[in-house]
């Protein structure tokens, strides 16, 4: 049975809306915590949880702060863990409200894994630096990619060139590993995706 990471962050639908911020503490089956909602209308609201987390995540949770004036029901909760590791579920109040909510994990005390890095939405930025004519070695390529890519946490610079004719896109290691291939090229661009910053475009000619 997975576990429950120990901060959840997202947003509830239906009669009310609003963010939510969830705190659990798991101890096998065995759920508690404290969850915080935003609502859109109303404000802050704080509730106690407990539960259980065996195949679904149930919860009833108790008003512990209302915002002023504001009349707080008890809630329940029944959830499912997604493959994609989110918390996706319905809630529903004495009251008589009722909606559905999704959260995702943000547990910051664990290190990143690489599925992790992989889920990083890609970003692509051009900016052309006109530079003339200039005669470039195989080494002072590899030295201007990483001058491109020295600004960006994360850098993985993309390259353009010509080849016979026709205009062909790789990935810097990939386009280093046959840079002989690539010598006599009249232009030669540097895109660099994941990026967070201006300077990721380079226009070279021989």
């Amino acid at each position: 049975m997975p576990g429950l990471a120990d901060k959840w962050a997202g947003r509830i639908y239906g009669t009310n809306t609003g963010n939510l911020f969830i705190e659990i503490a798991q101890e096998g089956v065995d759920v508690s915590g404290i969850i915080r909602l935003m609502d859109n209308a109303y404000g802050l609201a704080i509730y106690k949880l407990v539960g259980t987390f065996d195949e679904k995540l149930k919860l009833d949770c108790k008003p512990h702060q209302a915002p002023q004036g504001i009349e707080l029901g008890e809630v329940t909760v029944e959830a499912v863990l997604t493959p994609e590791g989110n918390l996706r579920g319905t809630w529903q109040s004495t009251l008589g409200t009722a909606g559905t909510f999704d959260a995702f994990p943000h547990n910051t005390h664990a290190p990143q894994t690489s599925s992790e890095a992989e889920k990083i939405p890609e970003q692509l930025y051009n900016k052309n630096i006109p530079i003339g004519s200039i005669r470039l070695f195989s080494e002072d390529i590899r030295r201007l990619i990483t001058f491109v890519g020295q600004d960006f946490k994360q850098a993985t610079p993309i390259i353009t060139y010509n080849l016979r004719g026709s205009q062909v896109t790789k990935y810097a290691h990939d386009f280093l590993n046959d840079i002989d291939i690539s010598r006599t090229n009249k232009i030669l661009k540097d895109n660099n995706p994941r990026t967070r910053g201006p300077r990721n475009q380079q226009g070279v000619s021989d």
